[in-house]
């Protein structure tokens, strides 16, 4: 009787480190899912605000410790980083390397002229050569009230096509870029400038290449386009190269006004 007891005893033990086993095992697979399926997209966005560039070697870079004013942050941003969940915060970090190394490969490429950041409250533009074919300059809305003039063309720029758009204008010109970012946490593109064009390729046109770059960016960029050139009317021809994000639209569409 007391061997059936102790048996008895033995299989009840056992049945009940076999479920709290299997209910260990569910529990942490339900964390685990919790954990990965947290939204992504509102994490980066939260993160994009703590971003900075250094523009001694041209990098983004998380800044968790920002304190200075014009970083433009509330409460409720340092409220929304402590809750930003870790496995996003790597993957945000993991994005942002990725865009340096493209970085680095744009600033290696003797085509390119200038390279333009965008983080939440700044817009950069690095200059790489000394040329004065063609100047690049970010530009504030507010400055370009009486400045802008009638349309001239729209150049919409699409991940891994080409698109050009021509018009005729004067030296200077002002171009409204409006990004469609829809996932991902940075765009990535190229603007080729070309000078002197015809509608017949030429090999002899005034050539120059922007890259355009931004973690966060606002609803329009402004730029402002200056031709260092004898003539008073310009041929211009542009040519957009998208890379990231690829979410089936348009990265970003660009459109191009005279500058009065």
């Amino acid at each position: 009787m007391k061997a059936k007891q102790a048996t008895l005893y033995t299989l009840t033990f056992i049945l009940a480190l076999f479920i709290g086993v299997l209910t260990s095992c569910s529990n942490n697979d339900e964390v685990a899912e919790i954990t990965v399926t947290r939204d992504y997209q509102t994490d980066s966005k939260v993160l994009a605000k703590f971003v900075d560039i250094n523009k001694t070697v041209g990098e983004y870079y998380l800044n968790v410790n920002k304190t200075s004013f014009k970083d433009l942050l509330s409460d409720k941003d340092w409220q929304d980083l402590q809750s930003v969940n870790s496995l996003n915060k790597q993957r945000f970090e993991k994005e942002i390397a990725e865009l340096n190394m493209r970085l680095q490969a744009a600033a290696n490429n003797p085509k390119t002229s200038q390279i333009v950041y965008s983080t939440y409250n700044e817009t950069w533009i690095r200059n790489l050569t000394q040329d004065r074919i063609v100047q690049v300059e970010n530009t504030l809305k507010s400055s370009l009230t009486r400045a802008r003039g009638s349309n001239l063309a729209t150049l919409s720029i699409f991940p891994g096509s080409k698109s050009q758009c021509y018009f005729s204008s004067g030296k200077k010109i002002i171009s409204r870029i409006q990004l469609n970012i829809f996932n991902g946490s940075y765009f990535f593109f190229d603007i080729l400038c070309k000078t002197d064009a015809k509608k017949a390729p030429n090999p002899n046109m005034n050539e120059k290449l922007i890259t355009l770059s931004g973690i966060s960016m606002l609803p329009y960029n402004y730029f402002t386009w200056t031709a260092y050139s004898n003539d008073a009317n310009i041929n211009w021809q542009f040519e957009g190269q998208g890379y990231e994000p690829k979410n089936g639209g348009p990265i970003a569409t660009a459109t191009f006004e005279s500058h009065n």
